[in-house]
């Protein structure tokens, strides 16, 4: 177990290999783990704020104000960034990876499905 001893110049406590405040590795260890736990819980969550954009979407049965060009080009770029998720050792790193697609996946299709077609394709002012 390494020696604490007090910094005169800073007030610090510093062990005997330097680490600032006196953490020890277990410390050190705790900490990472919440991090890690921290983070997993927002790659969880982040995603979800694409639910809402859905259920408004749908209850407006329209998505005009949404760009298709801006919805294509995320939904492209996760699935660029997708592969190096799924082969990636960091877990925090795949799960939001497999939450994202599968959700803004979802927006996309919804995107899609609730987009007008312009005046000049409608029949009767109906869609086809």
């Amino acid at each position: 177990m390494p020696v604490i001893k007090a910094d005169e110049k800073k007030g610090v406590k510093a062990t005997k290999r330097g680490a600032p405040g006196g953490l020890t590795s277990e410390l050190r260890n705790q900490d990472n783990a919440m991090i890690q736990t921290l983070g997993l819980i927002a790659a969880i969550i982040l995603p979800l704020w694409n639910i809402p954009l859905i259920v408004r979407i749908v209850k407006r049965k329209s998505s005009e104000d949404i760009s298709l060009s801006w919805a294509a080009g995320v939904w492209t770029c996760l699935a660029l960034m997708a592969p190096s998720g799924f082969q990636s050792e960091d877990r925090v790193w795949k799960v939001f990876n497999m939450v994202n697609i599968v959700l803004f996946s979802a927006v996309l299709i919804t995107v899609f499905i609730f987009r007008k077609k312009p005046q000049s394709q409608r029949r009767n002012g109906r869609d086809f």
